[in-house]
């Protein structure tokens, strides 16, 4: 799509509130222009950086007008005081004032854009805020003052995520689809700078564009230029990213059957006791690995939100885990204006760091205290953090801030929080505010049990502990087998397999190769069977410091992956023609249809480990074992004294499992004697 050929489309909406806003955004902006003669575009809606320091853009907007076009040059009818800048022979900044009826070349712009489309009673100037009026929460809301964080998600997101770069800037607004420039005044402000009205035009857009920020003159050229440098960021360039990006975001098989099940109502009151006592009391879901815990969390959020309009942010430790549910959030298509939120512990912390103002603690301190202490890297932050809410004005400063933005806490793993994470938590949301998920022995992270229920219990409030060690994902087959296995290892573990879901098959294999990747996702590999799911809907497993790594056999096989176990992907959502590759540490709360675990040896010396080190730091001496954690040969002790948690990665396949067997003869023969005992459902390949 070349030359004059019109490039405008819109990404990211189906559904979206913001869908038929960016429509009329861009008819009001670009409807009086000749597209295939003047301009080409691209509007993105609902664009989300999935990293800790960014929030959620509206629109995303580039322009580009076409070589030869009128306005390709624009003349303003007055002068801009110290709008241009340029450098000398040295490289030193010089300001220019741009005088009255001047050309100014457009180049490629983007425009991340905040929709509000209140009435012209919703909005008012407050200082140099501009704030808006929720009725269904009766409150009024900052709405200007994440404006420069947006623009730093867009900036992001067409980095990471399109891989769109080199760019300068990314021009921030907010467009008020029906209030127009008489209803609102800005003088005494800088809000002229950044508000597009319902009556706004092409030049108010222009005019605005450089009043924010610099535009460049070009000695050479003697131009003054405003918008990207860069010949190769076209609208061309930019369409073609975003439609490969977009065509990944559509719900897969799998993901289909979880949205359903999130859809469905679950917060009920006649049918659960324990719905009446949401808001009152804490909610805690409990059980075994693979009983749907976290799944609980995202149907309650979203129970709340469709039908109390309250907002939940969800967070987890899980980087891994995180992507995966901000997809299915994205795949959601949530509307009403409002929306949950998921975020990472360390994305969270970082926040309160920034609301705190001592974002150079988190940035700077930490390291070296985690260097000289040799502890947790984020133990000082936790600390620092739990110091500055113990200022009370501080306190209900940030109480304040998060309140805008949420109305429920959800916690994945609650059982793995430090202390201090809990009492961090504890200071800004009251108890009944809280909903819960905690997995019964699997306390991988935390050294010290964190006792939600005695801390809740001393602030006044309840916790409703909803227990359920029914399967969730895995059929009767792969729930027998696990309990099998559980009971050969000595293992106090087991789940109630589920009647509803039926069937299963286990298979071992000795190496990993590209047959065993084709039969585990044979679904990908054979075009005539009746089963058709998408390389998202499959999970590999492996130990973080793993010498078998499956990304060569991907690469040769010709499919892509989601590099979860490297921080390579861990910023950006998986996408739909990617397998998704995760470590065995991280693994809790994912799922796949057919999922494949690799090194059995290296999860086990980890769990191993990790069950010695918590044991010296609970015992408070480092020498209790003097062997090298790594490298020391399993023992018949080992196993005997193996943690339950071992189970988490056993648990993640819904039809399908591939298990590596272990080099280690006690573990292999474990796995042999399954085999032997199931045969109906367990091969060896």
């Amino acid at each position: 799509m070349t030359g004059g050929i019109i490039v405008q489309f819109f990404y990211g909406g189906n559904g979206k509130v913001e869908e038929h806003v960016s429509k009329t955004f861009s008819r009001q902006f670009f409807g009086n222009l000749r597209p295939e003669k003047d301009f080409n575009a691209v509007v993105l809606v609902g664009v989300q950086k999935y990293s800790r320091k960014y929030n959620e853009t509206d629109l995303l907007v580039m322009f580009s007008c076409i070589e030869g076009s009128p306005l390709k040059s624009i003349k303003l009818d007055k002068i801009i005081k110290d709008g241009a800048c340029r450098k000398d022979d040295k490289g030193v900044k010089e300001y220019l004032d741009i005088p009255a009826n001047t050309p100014i070349e457009i180049r490629p712009l983007f425009l991340a854009v905040e929709v509000k489309e209140h009435s012209p009673e919703g909005v008012r100037k407050n200082g140099n805020d501009l704030e808006v009026y929720y009725s269904k929460e009766d409150k009024w809301v900052p709405a200007s003052s994440k404006l420069i964080g947006q623009a730093a998600t867009a900036k992001s997101f067409l980095k990471d995520q399109l891989k769109i770069q080199p760019i300068y800037n990314v021009h921030h607004f907010i467009y008020l689809a029906n209030v127009n420039k008489k209803d609102l005044d800005l003088s005494g402000t800088d809000l002229h700078k950044v508000i597009l009205f319902a009556d706004s035009s092409y030049r108010d857009l222009i005019y605005q564009a450089i009043l924010q920020n610099d535009i460049y003159f070009s000695l050479p050229r003697r131009k003054y230029i405003l918008g990207e440098n860069s010949a190769s960021l076209t609208a061309h360039r930019l369409n073609e990213a975003a439609d490969n990006f977009y065509s990944q975001v559509r719900a897969s098989p799998l993901e289909q059957e979880t949205l359903e099940l999130i859809g469905a109502k679950f917060v009920d009151s006649k049918k659960k006791q324990w719905s009446g006592k949401l808001g009152i009391n804490l909610i805690a879901f409990t059980g075994r690995a693979g009983t749907g815990k976290t799944l609980k969390l995202l149907r309650t959020a979203n129970d709340l939100l469709e039908e109390r309009y309250d907002r939940t942010l969800i967070l987890t430790f899980n980087r891994a885990l995180a992507r995966g549910l901000e997809r299915l959030l994205k795949l959601q298509h949530l509307s009403e204006g409002l929306r949950n939120c998921v975020m990472t512990t360390d994305q969270f912390l970082y926040q309160l760091c920034i609301l705190l103002g001592i974002e150079s603690s988190y940035e700077g301190s930490y390291k070296n205290f985690a260097r000289e202490h040799g502890k947790d890297k984020f133990e000082f932050v936790r600390q620092v953090i739990l110091d500055e809410l113990s200022n009370n004005e501080q306190l209900q400063l940030v109480k304040k801030e998060i309140n805008r933005s949420y109305d429920y806490l959800a916690i994945d793993e609650a059982q793995d929080w430090y202390p201090a994470e809990r009492d961090i938590i504890l200071s800004l949301f009251p108890p009944n505010k809280l909903i819960v998920a905690a997995g019964t022995d699997q306390r991988l992270r935390s050294i010290k049990e964190p006792n939600w229920k005695q801390e809740v219990k001393l602030l006044g409030f309840e916790a409703n502990i909803v227990r359920d060690n029914t399967s969730f994902r895995m059929t009767t087959n792969l729930s027998k087998f696990n309990n099998t296995l559980a009971n050969k290892l000595n293992l106090a573990w087991s789940v109630k397999p589920n009647q509803k879901l039926n069937g299963g098959q286990v298979f071992l294999f000795e190496e990993f190769d590209r047959s065993v990747l084709e039969r585990m996702a044979e679904e990908l590999f054979n075009v005539k069977t009746d089963y058709k799911y998408a390389p998202i809907d499959y999970l590999i497993m492996t130990s973080r410091n793993s010498e078998v790594m499956p990304f060569e056999i991907l690469r040769e096989s010709g499919i892509h992956y989601w590099d979860g176990i490297s921080n390579k992907d861990r910023s950006s959502i998986p996408l739909l023609n990617q397998i998704r590759c995760v470590s065995t540490e991280s693994c809790r709360g994912l799922e796949g249809w057919s999922t494949l675990l690799l090194d059995v040896d290296g999860w086990f010396r980890f769990c191993r480990n990790r069950t010695r080190f918590q044991l010296q730091e609970y015992e408070g001496n480092r020498d209790v074992f003097e062997a090298n954690l790594e490298q020391d040969p399993i023992t018949e002790n080992d196993i005997f004294a193996m943690p339950t948690w071992f189970m988490i990665p056993f648990t993640r396949a819904k039809y399908r499992m591939y298990i590596q067997l272990p080099r280690d003869y006690r573990l292999k023969k474990v796995l042999i004697d399954c085999l032997d005992d199931m045969p109906a459902f367990v091969q060896y390949l």
